[in-house]
């Protein structure tokens, strides 16, 4: 092999060693790229499960309100129905009911 047939090969192997080493310069960066992204959307995803979480539990406590709210105003409604009576008045003040006939206090929960 003549020494020009050497620097041939020589040259060869170095645009070789050149090409792929920006070839991997390439890879390396578009790989920080998607981590960089990968980041940030696990952020995103972090941030909004955080609010997910604090959404079911505001809903739960609504949920729990709905129920004693509707608890309430069901006995408020027995209550109505038994203690009607013809020629009776009422008068209601905050939260207690004066009868005529008597006293009625009605100022404790009725949470089931």
């Amino acid at each position: 092999m003549s020494r020009k047939g050497k620097r041939n090969k020589t040259q060869k192997l170095r645009d070789f060693r050149k090409d792929s080493c920006q070839q991997l310069n390439g890879i390396k960066e578009d790989i920080n790229t998607i981590n960089k992204r990968m980041e940030e959307a696990e952020e995103r995803i972090d941030a909004a499960e955080t609010r997910i979480q604090s959404w079911e539990e505001v809903v739960s406590g609504l949920v729990k309100l709905q129920v004693q709210t509707e608890a309430k105003l069901t006995d408020l409604e027995g209550r109505t129905r038994r203690e009607k009576k013809p020629g009776r008045k009422r008068v209601f003040i905050s939260k207690r009911s004066i009868s005529v006939d008597n006293v009625v206090n009605v100022d404790h929960d009725y949470a089931p």
